[in-house]
């Protein structure tokens, strides 16, 4: 008769079981990915969970984090190779975390094999009939999010969604800010940049560059822009059938007078 183990020998036995199932996908995805990239997965742990259709990369350090999210092209081809050879019957999202904690929101792996064939000219990325798919981002996520988050339409500059941290930096109201353009909190050479940059890459990872926020004094009708060092995480998406960036602030240090 089999001895009924105890509940020690359960943990051990699934934490055995979890071990063996990270390597096998590990093995998988090196057999997806190029040669090149295998190195990029040192001390990476990965975790398969069928019931939210997620896969998460757990890395130990931002700096191997920021090359996988270099690599999300690559690692999203290899994810229908993984769903094929272990027959999931879905795409999983793509998670990419730090030492337990979400960098980035969800990568969409079917909307992103759509993203790498698209045009690299946003004007002509701009379809009116682009077919519906599942969103790639959760808007009710993003409004809950501690860091200021806007979703901006590549084409004309116009917000289209910013979180209510977005909003109280810029002390304005939602009908103040979105669906309006917002050169004004950028200098011309600072945007355009940014805009080339994106159109060759589609993600900037810890991005360091000068910029404005609204400000105004309580009770007084004249508004001022105050000039910040800001760091952020772009990634281009589709949304509302539109190219746009997708930005997270993850840092921003007001700049004095005199580095104005």
């Amino acid at each position: 008769m089999r001895e009924i183990p105890n509940d020690h020998s359960e943990s051990q036995l699934a934490r055995e079981f979890t071990t063996i199932s990270n390597l096998y996908l590990l093995r998988l995805f090196s057999k997806f990915l190029p040669q090149e990239f295998h190195s990029y997965f040192h001390e990476v742990t990965l975790h398969l969970k069928l019931d939210s259709q997620l896969i998460q990369f757990d890395c130990p350090s931002e700096k191997i984090a920021a090359r996988l999210l270099k690599i999300s092209t690559p690692l999203v081809l290899a994810v229908y190779g993984v769903k094929e050879a272990l027959e999931m019957g879905f795409i999983p999202h793509i998670e990419i975390l730090c030492s337990g904690k979400r960098l980035i929101p969800l990568i969409n792996p079917k909307l992103m094999i759509k993203e790498s064939l698209m045009n690299s000219s946003f004007e002509n990325s701009l379809q009116p009939n682009l077919p519906q798919t599942k969103p790639e981002i959760d808007l009710n996520e993003l409004y809950g999010t501690p860091h200021p988050i806007y979703i901006t339409q590549m084409s004309d500059q116009k917000v289209l969604f910013a979180n209510k941290i977005a909003l109280d930096v810029n002390k304005r109201t939602a009908g103040e800010m979105v669906g309006q353009e917002v050169t004004a909190l950028w200098d011309d050479d600072v945007l355009t940049n940014l805009m080339k940059q994106l159109e060759s890459d589609r993600e900037l990872w810890q991005y360091h560059y000068p910029g404005y926020r609204w400000a105004k004094e309580e009770n007084s009708p004249i508004w001022r822009r105050d000039r910040y060092m800001f760091v952020a995480n772009y990634k281009v998406i589709e949304f509302l059938g539109t190219v746009c960036r997708l930005c997270v602030i993850t840092s921003a240090e007001k700049m004095r007078s005199s580095e104005v």
